[in-house]
């Protein structure tokens, strides 16, 4: 043997390399076994190696398997979003958390798998490729939808109960208001409407025998008045709300009498109410009464809303001129009544619930008068809309259907 050569043991040798094959045999051996699918693949994605289980998961063979990209046999969304794991991995040679993607197996069956991806290294420590671990999580996918899908019903459905069960509940309590609001208007009423007359009657009795005036106690007269007539609504809306009569139609016209009325408001409350009020509107089925009480609400929360407004801008140094008008036409057989100001307006939660039975916003209302407006007009077959914007006033529009042989 020449000088300066190590002697090798060629046994040693043999010894290590059978023992790598062994090694290398049980590796396999092991992937070949084991449940998950495993996958071996070079930088391209090119699959270089795949166990039994991962053929089974993809529906092909090895040999339709190897050779192949694994971009070739994902959803294009799906690898779009994976890419830039592996490039990840490339850059760190840190394993990539479990992830999704779906791809499409060998019998054109969509299925989801869940997946990691690893640096793969040869034997002196380079990096040649990618390995990872796979399970087929479809039918998991399938089973985790239709739950999610039978907790958003379900959540639905409590949403659903809850809602009617409020509703019920506050039906329940409306009626029982409404009940009690019965009992105590047939007896108040009476007890109320004889003394508010004898105040009224006093009030004009002292107009007319007290000699000498002043402004001042004509004012507190004007007031006695208007807080009599206050008081007079307020019973009348309630006997009308809880008690009512039956509605008595008569075809006649109604300017004659809605004027009067209009001109009875503005000299109570001395304010301008514009009217339009055309001569050739024809007669219309009505029942006089009830439709006054609509009109006394209609103008008087408007009268009110233009006087709130007032306040504000009193307040604040702004200026304001207090406008109200009521205004009718003949319009597709039907007759249109508005009722517009330009006070302080409703938000939308208030004009939602402006016909609900005792519900106000005011400090002295009883929340009857619209209610009964709805009902009245109802009863005339008719509609009622109200249109309003918070600090730009409120229309309130009155439709009545005229006789076929009228329209």
């Amino acid at each position: 043997m020449p000088a300066g050569h190590e002697t090798v043991d060629i046994g040693e040798l043999k010894a290590a390399q059978r023992a790598l094959m062994e090694s290398e045999a049980r590796y396999r051996n092991i992937l070949k076994n084991i449940k998950e699918g495993y996958w071996e693949t070079d930088f391209k994605g090119t699959y270089t190696f795949v166990n039994e289980a991962e053929c089974r998961i993809h529906k092909r063979t090895r040999q339709e398997i190897i050779g192949i990209r694994s971009r070739e046999i994902s959803l294009p969304e799906s690898y779009k979003k994976i890419a830039p794991l592996f490039k990840r991995v490339y850059e760190t040679g840190i394993t990539t958390p479990m992830y999704e993607v779906e791809i499409v197996r060998g019998d054109g069956v969509i299925i989801t798998i869940e997946s990691s991806a690893s640096l793969l290294k040869d034997a002196k420590g380079n990096p040649v490729g990618f390995f990872g671990i796979n399970r087929d999580i479809t039918e998991k996918r399938k089973v985790e939808i239709e739950l999610e899908r039978h907790r958003l019903h379900l959540e639905q459905m409590v949403r659903e109960r809850t809602k009617a069960l409020e509703e019920a509940q506050d039906e329940l309590v409306k009626r029982e208001k409404l009940a009690v609001l019965g009992q105590l208007t047939a007896t108040v009423s009476h007890e109320l409407r004889n003394p508010l007359g004898v105040i009224r009657f006093s009030n004009f009795y002292l107009q007319r025998n007290v000699g000498k005036r002043s402004d001042k106690i004509a004012k507190h007269f004007t007031r006695i008045e208007e807080q009599v007539a206050h008081c007079d609504r307020i019973v009348a809306d309630l006997l009308e709300y809880t008690r009512g009569r039956p509605t008595s139609v008569e075809t006649e016209l109604i300017q004659p009498w809605l004027g009067e009325l209009i001109d009875q408001i503005r000299e109570t409350h001395s304010i301008t109410i514009t009217q339009r009020l055309p001569d050739f509107l024809p007669p219309i089925p009505h029942d006089r009464e009830k439709m006054r009480r609509v009109f006394i609400n209609l103008i008087e929360n408007a009268v009110q809303a233009v006087k709130d407004r007032e306040k504000q801008c009193v307040e604040s140094s702004e200026r304001f001129d207090p406008k109200v008008s009521v205004a009718a036409r003949h319009e597709d057989g039907r007759l249109v009544v508005t009722v517009t100001d330009n006070g302080v307006g409703m938000d939308a939660h208030i004009k939602e619930k402006a016909f609900e039975p005792l519900f106000t916003t005011r400090a002295r209302g009883t929340g009857i008068g619209l209610a009964n407006v709805q009902r009245i007009i109802d009863d005339h077959g008719g509609d009622v809309f109200i249109e309003s914007e918070p600090g730009n006033g409120t229309t309130t529009t009155i439709i009545l259907p005229y006789p076929e042989s009228n329209s």
